[in-house]
């Protein structure tokens, strides 16, 4: 079974993300629910979570809110190194060797980046967390990030 692997275009910039293997990426995983939980235990709360489209503001809202300045730093470095980044004429170079090239004074890149690898990595998340709070999970509730400007 081949690893999934997504190209994107963000800020005229085309990257490259493959997903990680089960070791590094059940830790990321983890630390993910612990951070964005509370989102997801609203609805054992009785609260509508739609998983379907889920308010990216709100997540960011809450993974800055929850999260450490470590747990940033380590999302993006074990993603970084699953991503590639063109720098044009079919090229590909690793993203953690060229990390200050696309992001340098372009932060709002850097997120839609690291929005773009979690959804690489953990696209069947909210599916597996639907079935937990007693919801189809089915592949509707595929986790999916929804903001007004992607």
């Amino acid at each position: 079974m081949a690893l999934k692997e997504e190209e994107r275009e963000i800020g005229g910039v085309r990257y490259r993300v493959t997903q990680l293997l089960v070791t590094p990426g059940k830790d990321l995983l983890f630390r993910l629910g612990q951070i964005l939980g509370p989102v997801f235990a609203r609805g054992l709360q009785g609260e509508a979570v739609d998983l379907e489209n889920i308010n990216v503001s709100g997540m960011i809202a809450e993974f800055f809110d929850r999260a450490k300045a470590e747990d940033f730093d380590k999302f993006c470095s074990v993603l970084a190194k699953q991503t590639q980044v063109s720098p044009g004429e079919g090229k590909w170079v690793p993203l953690a060797r060229e990390w200050e090239f696309p992001f340098a004074g372009r932060y709002e890149h850097l997120l839609q980046w690291l929005k773009f690898a979690l959804e690489v990595q953990f696209g069947g998340f909210s599916s597996g967390l639907a079935s937990l709070l007693g919801g189809g999970g089915g592949p509707g509730a595929a986790f999916r990030f929804h903001s007004p400007n992607t």
